[in-house]
Protein backbone atom coordinates (compact mmCIF):
# COMPACT_ATOMS: atom_id res chain seq x y z
CA UNK A 1 0.00 0.00 0.00
CA UNK A 2 1.28 3.47 -0.89
CA UNK A 3 2.04 5.70 2.05
CA UNK A 4 -0.45 8.55 2.32
CA UNK A 5 0.73 12.15 2.16
CA UNK A 6 -1.25 14.96 3.76
CA UNK A 7 -0.86 18.75 3.68
CA UNK A 8 -2.49 20.51 6.64
CA UNK A 9 -2.84 24.25 7.16
CA UNK A 10 -2.49 25.99 10.49
CA UNK A 11 -0.13 23.52 12.15
CA UNK A 12 1.98 26.03 14.06
CA UNK A 13 -0.37 25.66 17.04
CA UNK A 14 -3.77 24.51 18.26
CA UNK A 15 -6.00 22.04 16.45
CA UNK A 16 -3.85 22.01 13.31
CA UNK A 17 -0.80 20.99 15.33
CA UNK A 18 -2.80 18.28 17.13
CA UNK A 19 -4.20 16.89 13.86
CA UNK A 20 -0.71 16.77 12.34
CA UNK A 21 0.70 14.94 15.38
CA UNK A 22 -2.17 12.43 15.35
CA UNK A 23 -1.81 11.65 11.64
CA UNK A 24 1.96 11.28 11.95
CA UNK A 25 1.38 8.80 14.77
CA UNK A 26 -0.91 6.88 12.39
CA UNK A 27 1.99 6.54 9.94
CA UNK A 28 1.07 9.20 7.38
CA UNK A 29 3.58 11.61 5.88
CA UNK A 30 2.33 14.98 7.09
CA UNK A 31 3.35 18.36 5.74
CA UNK A 32 2.29 21.09 8.11
CA UNK A 33 2.00 24.71 7.13
CA UNK A 34 1.47 28.17 8.51
CA UNK A 35 1.68 31.74 7.29
CA UNK A 36 4.84 32.44 9.23
CA UNK A 37 8.26 31.38 8.06
CA UNK A 38 9.12 29.76 11.37
CA UNK A 39 11.55 26.90 10.91
CA UNK A 40 9.73 24.09 12.67
CA UNK A 41 11.15 21.18 10.74
CA UNK A 42 11.66 19.71 7.29
CA UNK A 43 7.98 18.88 6.85
CA UNK A 44 6.77 22.41 7.54
CA UNK A 45 5.92 24.75 4.66
CA UNK A 46 5.07 28.42 4.55
CA UNK A 47 1.51 28.71 3.20
CA UNK A 48 -0.99 31.54 3.25
CA UNK A 49 -4.30 30.19 1.96
CA UNK A 50 -5.38 33.68 0.91
CA UNK A 51 -2.50 33.89 -1.58
CA UNK A 52 -2.72 31.74 -4.73
CA UNK A 53 1.05 31.91 -5.36
CA UNK A 54 1.74 30.71 -1.83
CA UNK A 55 -0.73 27.84 -2.32
CA UNK A 56 0.83 26.79 -5.61
CA UNK A 57 4.33 26.98 -4.14
CA UNK A 58 3.34 24.67 -1.28
CA UNK A 59 1.72 22.19 -3.66
CA UNK A 60 4.77 22.27 -5.95
CA UNK A 61 7.08 21.65 -3.01
CA UNK A 62 5.11 18.59 -1.87
CA UNK A 63 5.10 17.20 -5.42
CA UNK A 64 8.84 17.87 -5.73
CA UNK A 65 9.59 16.05 -2.48
CA UNK A 66 7.07 13.22 -2.73
CA UNK A 67 6.60 12.83 -6.47
CA UNK A 68 2.83 13.14 -6.12
CA UNK A 69 0.07 15.33 -4.72
CA UNK A 70 -1.05 15.25 -1.12
CA UNK A 71 -4.46 15.09 0.44
CA UNK A 72 -5.40 18.44 1.88
CA UNK A 73 -6.91 19.38 5.22
CA UNK A 74 -7.59 22.87 6.46
CA UNK A 75 -7.50 22.88 10.23
CA UNK A 76 -9.48 26.07 10.64
CA UNK A 77 -12.56 25.05 8.65
CA UNK A 78 -13.70 22.46 6.15
CA UNK A 79 -12.68 23.47 2.66
CA UNK A 80 -13.97 21.66 -0.41
CA UNK A 81 -10.98 20.79 -2.66
CA UNK A 82 -12.89 21.87 -5.77
CA UNK A 83 -13.50 25.27 -4.19
CA UNK A 84 -9.76 25.48 -3.56
CA UNK A 85 -9.11 24.89 -7.26
CA UNK A 86 -11.72 27.48 -8.20
CA UNK A 87 -10.57 30.07 -5.65
CA UNK A 88 -6.80 29.66 -5.84
CA UNK A 89 -6.15 27.95 -9.16
CA UNK A 90 -4.20 25.01 -7.80
CA UNK A 91 -5.20 21.45 -6.99
CA UNK A 92 -4.34 20.01 -3.58
CA UNK A 93 -6.48 16.89 -3.49
CA UNK A 94 -6.15 14.49 -6.40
Amino acid sequence: MTEKVVLITGTSRGIGNAIAAYLRAQGLTVYGSSRGAADVGPYHLQLDITDSVSCQNAVDEVVKREGRHARFAQATQRLDPEYFVYRFGCRLDL
